[in-house]
């Protein structure tokens, strides 16, 4: 893989931040509304900058399933086929609980603010849970590129990574 040079201050993750932020505040200063909505600012907004659930699942995630899959080597994959298992769903699980039942733990010491004046200040066990899932299912891109400039042993790597792909499949 070829770098480039001149850019050694900035990481690939680090300028695709950088260039989301920009274009996101670019957007907003353009489309700034006012309080009557005179010239459907809100509209506009929604269509610029919002998508549905469907253009997701359906357009933008089979890609980049499939570019894992395809980029995945199989015979590693299945060498260590117990280890992966192992790491995508019982570690996943288990971090998942935690994660959860510690946010139970620790939400009557912060102060939440309620959804509606006079509701309840902590959180419930299935949105703790919830959030625990979604914090627990993620991905390893950065310690993956870290590992390919590093060439660490193929066997680590791909356990790795494949405990990435099942455990994006897990998350959905």
């Amino acid at each position: 893989a070829t770098r480039c040079r001149s850019c050694i201050y900035l990481s690939e993750a680090g300028m695709s931040l950088f260039v989301g932020f920009v274009g996101g505040g670019l957007l907003t200063l353009l489309v700034r509304e006012d309080a009557s909505d005179r010239f459907s600012e809100k509209e506009v907004r929604q269509s610029v900058v919002g998508f549905s659930s469907t253009v997701l699942f359906c357009v933008l995630l089979p890609p980049i399933i499939f570019d894992s899959g395809f980029r995945m080597r199989g015979a590693f994959f299945w060498a260590n086929i117990d280890k992966i298992m192992v790491l995508a769903f019982a570690g996943t699980f288990l971090s998942s609980l935690v994660v959860g039942f510690l946010l139970v733990a620790v939400s009557g010491l912060l102060p939440f603010a309620p959804d509606a004046p006079g509701g309840p200040t902590t959180i419930s066990l299935p949105e703790a849970l919830s959030f625990g899932a979604l914090i627990s299912a993620t991905d390893p891109v950065t310690t993956l590129a870290i590992f390919e400039q590093l060439q660490v042993d193929p066997h680590l790597f791909n356990v790795v990574f494949g405990e990435s792909v099942l455990n994006d499949a897990v998350s959905i």
